[in-house]
């Protein structure tokens, strides 16, 4: 294998090289790429087809995670101050694939700005939804739910989301950066630092590996009682897919919050922080719930959710006014 990696992103263009073997180099967007990697199965010869571009996607997956640690050839650093750790990208790539951070570079960054540091604005707690003029959803058409405030707020723990990588990196808490300081003179090229305050390590490292890759392994949510901690939450990539402007990621997290559902979970889901906070996760849990409701009524999850309404506390507005959305929703499918 040569040195050199060439990297094409979810847009198709030339992100960078790093020596000069190519990784990626296919032109198609992220969700034709992965039509074509499930074509090769129906294809005389296919599964050994398969086998080679899962291999493949091994090895461009390994090399783009242990690219991003690495300084050079990077001028961007991403630093996360919750755990001291750090991730290193290309202006290039994320101008070209995030329209967020296209204008954060353009208008934070000029070409000639060395060692710039900037504060990537947070991921929106339901508490910044109604705070923020420039976070502010739309209402809901009939409850409102995405307009709660403190009292149905994101989670007991302010605004770290439950089932995220945030209480995966409390467990299992990522590298930390190198001591020696990247603007020392043995670092001296220029670069931009932002620092993330409230999205993880984890997190971050998993998209950006998407962004040069189109390959992502998304954890089981923690309502399947299954764990895999060598993966990423699906809700945590939704929320920052959602706050980066990236449809496509937004989509496939989505698709596998959608494919976890059961009748054991839904219940859990359905009225937690995240639906309460993003409409499409909602709505999506709540056709899922109505239309298993005889069994999902009785289940021990739904039990949960009705004790955590009695007790009160944090998150109990919301799960009354979901509670309210989805009464209407079984009334009017019995017509």
């Amino acid at each position: 294998m040569s040195d050199t990696f060439a990297f094409a992103g979810v847009n198709g263009a030339s992100l960078y090289s790093y020596g000069s073997h190519q990784i990626g180099g296919n032109t198609s967007p992220p969700v034709e790429r992965s039509r074509q990697a499930r074509s090769l199965s129906k294809q005389p010869g296919g599964r050994s087809q398969n086998a080679e571009q899962t291999a493949l996607t091994i090895d461009r997956t390994a090399f783009a995670l242990s690219l991003f640690e690495q300084r050079n050839p990077h001028d961007v650093r991403l630093y996360f101050p919750r755990t001291g750790s750090e991730l290193w990208c290309s202006s290039t790539m994320l101008r070209a694939t995030s329209p967020y951070f296209k204008d954060l570079l353009d208008s934070g960054f000029s070409e000639s700005s060395t060692n710039t540091t900037t504060v990537l604005t947070p991921i929106p707690s339901e508490e910044d939804l109604t705070s923020s003029p420039r976070l502010s959803r739309r209402p809901d058409s009939e409850t409102g739910l995405a307009q709660l405030g403190a009292e149905g707020g994101a989670g007991e723990s302010g605004t770290m989301f439950e089932d995220s990588d945030d209480e995966e990196e409390r467990t299992n808490p990522p590298p930390r950066a190198p001591k020696s300081h990247p603007r020392s003179p043995a670092s001296a090229a220029p670069f931009h630092e932002i620092i993330v305050q409230d999205a993880t390590y984890t997190t971050y490292r998993a998209l950006l590996s998407w962004l040069l890759t189109s390959n992502i392994t998304f954890r089981p949510l923690r309502s399947t009682l299954l764990h895999r901690p060598d993966s990423v939450s699906p809700k945590s990539i939704y929320r920052l897919a959602d706050f980066l402007s990236l449809p496509s990621l937004k989509s496939l997290a989505l698709a596998s919050i959608k494919s976890q559902l059961s009748v054991m979970n839904v219940a859990e889901e359905l009225f937690g922080d995240v639906a309460r906070c993003f409409d499409e996760v909602r709505e999506v849990e709540m056709e899922f719930a109505a239309r298993c409701w005889e069994v999902v009524k009785d289940s021990e999850g739904m039990r949960t959710v009705e004790r955590r309404l009695e007790e009160g506390g944090a998150g109990a507005e919301g799960i009354g006014l979901t509670m309210l959305v989805l009464a209407r929703r079984l009334k009017s499918s019995e017509h």
